[in-house]
C-alpha cells in the first residue's frame, strides 16, 4: 500500500483539485499548530509557572501511541481551519498544559503522515568532536556511518555563548551584521550533508543510514540533521563554550516543520 505522501502526490499531478485543497488545509493547520509547544492558554495556570526555554529531550512525546490517522480520500474539509487543540480521534480537546505533549506528538505524526515523511530516532551511536573551529558529527545506524561537519565561529571572551544554527550559512536566513558585535555563537548546517534540496529519492546520503524511508522529504531529513548536530554539541560541551539553553535555529520555512518535532532550540 502506498503511503499518504506518494498518493497524494499523483493526485495532485494528475490535477485534482480536492486534494490539493485538503493538502492546502492540512499545510495551514500545521504551520500555525507547530509554533505552540510554548503557548500557554490551554492552561490559565501556566501563566505563573515556569517554562523551559529549551528541553533536554528532541521529543517529549515520544512515548505516546501514533494516532490512527485517515486517509487522504478519507479527511474532511474544514472551514476554515480546524481547532488545533482537539484530540486527532476527536475525542476532546486540550484543556491544561500538561496534556500538550501527547497533542504535540500527535501534530508531529500528522505531519509526517500528511507532509513531509517520517523523521528517523536518533541514532543508534553517535560520537562528536571539535578541533580548530569545526564540529564533526559521525552517525552510525544499519550498518552505516554518515559523518556532518559545520562550522563554528565563536565570539571573544569565555562564554557559555548563546548560539544560533544557520541553515546553509552561519546566520541562516538572518543577514549576519545583526550579530556583529554580540557574543553570540554561529553555526553552519550543511544540509548537503544530509539531503539536496535537489534531491533524488532513496539516493540521498541519509538513505544509506534509512534506505526504507525513501520517501522521506528534505524538511524531515533536514530536521534530523540538525538533531543531530545538536546531539554533536551535546557530546562536545566540555570543548566548546556553548550555553546550549540558549540554543537558535534559523532558515525560513525550514524552521517551522523543525519547530514542530524538536524542543532543544528556539526558531
Amino acid at each position: 500500500m502506498r503511503n499518504a505522501a506518494e498518493h497524494d502526490t499523483t493526485q495532485l499531478d494528475g490535477g485534482d483539485r480536492v486534494h490539493r485543497t485538503r493538502l492546502t488545509r492540512i499545510t495551514w493547520l500545521l504551520v500555525v499548530t507547530c509554533w505552540l509547544p510554548s503557548y500557554n492558554r490551554a492552561d490559565e495556570k501556566a501563566t505563573t509557572e515556569q517554562r523551559p526555554l529549551v528541553y533536554s529531550v528532541e521529543n517529549s512525546g515520544a512515548d505516546f501511541p501514533v494516532p490512527v490517522l485517515l486517509g487522504i480520500d478519507d479527511l474532511p474539509v474544514i472551514k476554515p481551519l480546524t481547532d488545533p487543540f482537539i484530540w486527532s480521534d476527536g475525542s476532546g480537546r486540550v484543556t491544561d498544559f500538561n496534556e500538550w505533549s501527547r497533542r504535540r506528538a500527535e501534530i508531529k505524526a500528522e505531519i509526517e503522515r500528511y507532509e513531509i515523511g517520517t523523521k528517523p530516532p536518533r541514532a543508534e551511536k553517535i560520537t562528536a568532536s571539535y578541533d580548530n573551529g569545526t564540529l564533526t558529527v559521525n552517525v552510525s545506524a544499519n550498518g552505516e556511518t554518515l559523518t556532518l561537519t559545520a562550522a563554528v565561529s565563536l565570539p571573544e571572551g569565555n562564554g557559555p555563548f548563546p548560539a544560533i544554527i544557520g541553515i546553509g550559512r552561519a546566520t541562516g536566513s538572518l543577514p549576519s551584521d545583526i550579530f556583529s558585535g554580540r557574543t553570540i555563537a554561529t553555526i553552519t548546517f550543511n544540509f548537503g550533508q544530509v539531503m539536496s534540496h535537489t534531491q533524488k529519492r532513496g539516493n540521498e546520503p541519509i538513505n544509506r543510514l534509512y534506505p526504507e524511508l525513501t520517501h522521506m522529504g528534505a524538511y524531515s531529513a533536514w530536521s534530523w540533521g540538525v538533531s543531530r548536530l545538536i546531539d554533536g554539541l551535546e557530546l562536545t560541551k566540555k570543548d566548546l563554550p556553548l550555553d546550549l539553553k540558549h540554543l537558535g535555529i534559523t532558515g525560513c520555512s525550514f524552521l517551522t516543520f523543525f519547530a514542530a518535532r524538536s524542543l532543544r532550540s528556539h526558531c
